[in-house]
């Protein structure tokens, strides 16, 4: 091994180092399957590993029926098994979760090979090096690949770079068996990623188009140079026959692994192909698409004049595109709209959000990153050769993801190896363009040695504050269990190692769907909701057990238009009836004693008996503002309206205001110690009560104070506004004492207060901070 290559391994090895160590930095906060779907996949691979091979349902999400994986949600669990059987066969000490806190982690650090080589491959080894420094210290990775972190993002990010690299080398291949070969690395790849996550195709328009474009460009600077259409065609498409067969085989091969994997089937490629056609405006698939089909054609007639075969290979590709398009026309669908309830699936505002999302924590990184890319893309664009279209393609596809408006925010993972890759490429182009400069200048006088060394401190120095930000940003890295109220996640931890050792293996546990999948993860207990859903139309799951096997579903919705709205989150969810498993489980700290009995006998009807209920302290505060702020609004809100404003301005006397709505109103008053009655010739008539509701700035209200009267004479109620200390309006309604006196005392609220309040729940365990209680169901007095 050469000085150079030594020296490149050192390098990657330290960085590794690197990478791994500030990984396992947030591990202090809590270590445990602690991102949004790392439960889910640790459960799959426990049983995988239990059953020896794939599994159809995952037994623990969605009790009794249990949740139907397909083979994209197994491929990383037994990647995990795989390495875990190896382990242990050599350590019996390692076990399954030992080893999966520290995989995100690994495969970050592993990752970082595929992007030097990717960066070295565009633009040579400087660009690797900090292409591969760039992706260590980047702080929006932490928290999906810290240790505990067993979601895909570190996969996805690995496996996009691996298939990166090897199309690269396939394009720049100008021998068939070099295509071929790299070719089939690439579709062994791809093959792995769709075993791993849905969305892997996104990759595929990449792909494909890098070569089709570099005919293009080359046919247009030959037809420039020497206006003989037929010849330009001919020497553009066999510089880059290699690649398309490699390309071909590459289909063929990644086609095969499908299918003998189960999932090649017709369908799974019409998703795709609907999923990439869908991806621009109708109108602009149908014109991109017919481009494709033209511009075949007419490459087709210039080479049949020439009589050479390959002008029937462009045939061919005219006539398949042409197909698909016709087929992916016809085939639209006009589906319902759903809400994107979830933060991640919301978009960005605007493009400026994005950038600085990548190295938060150092000021204006959002600019330096742009500021470092754009030298790489204009050095691409100049040197034009087939594997330099590449990043644009890219590019392209990753700026559909996120587009500001329509996009969604979680696909911003994806960026993570472009950004890194192309400010490497920009770094090497700066620094090509300085060496040269250098070497024009000074070359004679110039000590390259001391020169690089040099150029190594200066490297160090700017880089240091990259460094201590990224282990900065990593010991603030919390799990989102602690994200509101710290220390809730080792309180919950706690619980469930509990529930591991002292409940029924059988044993269905409701807690909200946010922490679902720690529950199932840790337990390895039942959930009834969890981060997975499947949402059903009202009045057909209930009717059709075989299409919806999970009753009742996680959302329920109704369609107005072509819009489906959720209750509980576009339409208001309604007591006393099943409103989704996630809407209903939600609300359970809020309900009163009856109402939650009311809904346990309901899911039992469904076959799901809920054996144990979670409440944490966060659900305490929920069920206190419930009952103290949000009911009452609701009560006060809902009443009828008799009055909504004075008839004159209020009048101010000494300790009193006195309102005049109407003619037999004329004279309602509001003592300031919050009596309120109407003064009449026949003495005072004490109202039902006042409500002082407080306004924001922008007029939302945001708390209440409910006085009510001792003595009620009219059933009606004063209602007061009060932005900051002004009375903003005034409403007269009807009475609404009885109905705030009536709200049930929510039983989140009474298991931390009053436990034995609830006559049907026994709390049998408390975490040791205090946050979390667990209740069992008695349904021996529930269903006396």
């Amino acid at each position: 091994m050469s000085v150079r290559k030594l020296a490149i391994a050192l390098y990657l090895l330290s960085l590794m180092a690197l990478s791994f160590s500030i990984l396992l930095v947030p591990g202090k906060n809590g270590d445990t399957l602690n991102t949004s779907d790392s439960g889910f996949f640790f459960g799959i691979a426990r049983e995988i590993d239990e059953r020896n091979g794939f599994v159809e349902k995952y037994s623990l999400s969605h009790a009794p029926s249990g949740w139907s994986i397909t083979l994209t949600d197994q491929g990383q669990p037994l990647m995990l098994v795989m390495l875990y059987r190896a382990l242990h066969s050599l350590d019996r000490d390692v076990d399954l979760l030992g080893v999966c806190k520290l995989w995100s982690p690994l495969l970050l650090a592993l990752s970082l090979l595929p992007a030097f080589l990717v960066g070295r491959e565009l633009w040579g080894e400087v660009a690797g090096a900090v292409a591969a420094l760039s992706l260590a210290l980047m702080t929006d990775l932490i928290y999906w690949c810290k240790v505990g972190a067993f979601d895909r993002e570190a996969l996805q990010t690995l496996l996009t770079l691996w298939t990166i690299f090897f199309s690269l080398k396939m394009f720049k291949s100008r021998s068939l068996p070099s295509a071929c070969w790299w070719g089939g690395l690439m579709a062994a790849t791809l093959g792995l990623f769709a075993l791993s996550w849905s969305g892997w195709w996104y990759l595929l328009p990449v792909i494909f188009l890098a070569p089709l474009l570099g005919v293009g460009v080359r046919f247009l600077e030959r037809l420039w140079k020497e206006r003989r259409p037929g010849e330009a065609i001919l020497s553009s498409t066999k510089e880059h026959l290699p690649q398309f067969l490699g390309l071909l085989l590459s289909l063929v091969l990644l086609e095969a692994f499908l299918y003998f994997s189960g999932e090649g089937r017709l369908d799974h490629w019409k998703g795709i192909i609907l999923g990439v056609w869908g991806y621009l405006p109708p109108s602009l698939s149908l014109a991109a698409g017919t481009g494709m089909v033209m511009v075949g054609l007419y490459f087709w007639w210039e080479t049949s004049k020439l009589k050479s075969r390959i002008g029937l290979g462009w045939l061919l590709f005219s006539l398949a595109v042409g197909a698909l398009v016709v087929w992916a026309w016809s085939s639209r669908v006009e589906g319902l709209v759903f809400p994107r309830y979830a933060s991640e699936m919301k978009p960005f505002n605007s493009w400026g959000e994005i950038f600085p999302q990548f190295y938060r924590g150092i000021e204006r990184s959002g600019d330096l990153v742009l500021l470092l890319m754009v030298p790489g893309f204009l050095a691409l664009l100049w040197r034009r050769r087939t594997t330099d279209f590449l990043p644009f393609l890219w590019l392209f596809v990753l700026a559909g993801l996120v587009w500001p408006g329509t996009g969604q925010a979680r696909f911003i993972r994806q960026w993570w190896s472009f950004v890194a890759v192309m400010v490497g490429v920009g770094v090497g182009v700066l620094f090509s363009s300085l060496k040269r400069i250098s070497v024009e200048a000074w070359a004679p006088s110039l000590d390259w040695t001391k020169a690089t060394l040099l150029l190594a401190v200066c490297g160090v120095v700017v880089l240091s504050p990259f460094a201590s930000n990224a282990y900065t940003h990593a010991e603030r890295v919390t799990p989102p269990t602690d994200w509101e109220i710290r220390g809730l996640n080792r309180g919950l931890v706690e619980t469930f190692l509990w529930l591991k050792e002292n409940s029924p293996e059988n044993s269905v546990v409701a807690i909200e769907w946010s922490y679902g999948h720690l529950l199932t993860g840790v337990s390895e207990r039942r959930s009834v909701c969890d981060g997975v859903e499947v949402s059903a139309r009202e009045g057909e799951w209930e009717n059709d057990p075989l299409r919806y096997p999970v009753r009742p579903p996680d959302y329920i919705y109704v369609v107005q238009g072509n819009h489906a709205l959720l209750r509980g989150l576009n339409l208001q969810r309604e007591s006393w009836r099943v409103n989704g498993r996630r809407t209903d489980v939600q609300w359970f700290p809020l309900m009163g004693v009856e109402e939650l009995k009311w809904y346990l006998k309901a899911y039992d009807n469904y076959g799901c008996r809920i054996d144990y209920l979670v409440f944490h302290l966060e659900q305490y505060w929920e069920a206190y503002y419930y009952k103290n702020r949000d009911a009452p609004l609701s009560k006060v809100w809902d009443a009828k309206r008799l009055f909504t404003r004075p008839r004159t301005i209020p009048t101010r006397g000494e300790g009193e205001w006195v309102f005049d709505f109407s003619e037999n109103r004329k004279a309602v008053v509001l003592r300031d110690n919050g009596e309120v009655y109407l003064r009449t010739e026949g003495g005072n008539l004490y109202l039902d009560g006042v409500a002082y509701i407080f306004l924001d700035e922008k007029g939302k209200p945001q708390d209440i104070n409910f006085i009510p009267s001792s003595t009620v004479d009219v059933r009606e109620t004063l209602v007061v506004f009060i932005r900051g200390e002004n009375m903003v309006g005034v409403w007269l309604v009807e009475g609404v004492s009885e109905a705030i006196g009536s709200i049930p005392d929510p039983v989140g609220l009474l298991a931390f207060t009053n436990p034995t309040s609830l006559p049907y729940l026994e709390r049998v365990y408390q975490s040791s901070n205090g946050m979390v209680l667990l209740f069992k169901v008695d349904w021996e007095r529930l269903v006396a």
